[in-house]
């Protein structure tokens, strides 16, 4: 187990027991528009940065989101709702509010709905974005104004 801090949140996770469940774990399989215009972001890596950056950490890939919603839409972005749920438990920080950054938003919580195959206790990593309608060419989007580029520190 390895204490993090995620922004606001420390959490216990069991890196181990969560890179084995995400290598078994098939992609995000909704087919609808906006899951498979999430879907391509995620799999050319056109997340924002701290997003890859904490996945890369807890080897999850991000096309293998838990839950995924499409909440709002407008000509050029769509705001979604994407969940990675994690074995280890949340330690400190408020789940009922998420850390808001230039980028998006980021909260640990627990969710009642059941994952197969994931042990007990696990806790949900959510993150709100508002991601391009299109896929970019090029890195991944990042912003170096935003002093939340680093979304994780080890534990004392």
């Amino acid at each position: 187990m390895e204490t993090l801090e995620i922004f606001d949140f420390q959490v216990l996770v069991d890196r181990e027991t969560t890179r084995q469940w995400y290598a078994a774990a098939a992609p995000w399989g909704c087919t609808c528009h906006p899951c498979r215009r999430f879907l391509a972001l995620a799999q050319a890596r056109q997340l924002p940065t701290p997003v890859l950056r904490l996945l890369d950490h807890l080897a999850i890939p991000p096309e293998k989101a838990t839950y995924l919603c499409a909440l709002d839409a407008n000509a050029d972005t769509t705001l979604y709702q994407i969940v990675y749920r994690l074995a280890g438990r949340i330690l400190r920080g408020d789940e009922r509010r998420a850390v808001l950054r230039q980028w998006g938003g980021v909260r640990c919580c627990h969710a009642a709905e059941p994952v197969p195959h994931l042990p007990e206790p696990h806790f949900d990593l959510e993150w709100s974005l508002r991601l391009p309608r299109t896929a970019a060419t090029g890195t991944p989007r990042e912003d170096s104004s935003d002093p939340g580029q680093n979304p994780i520190a080890p534990g004392d």
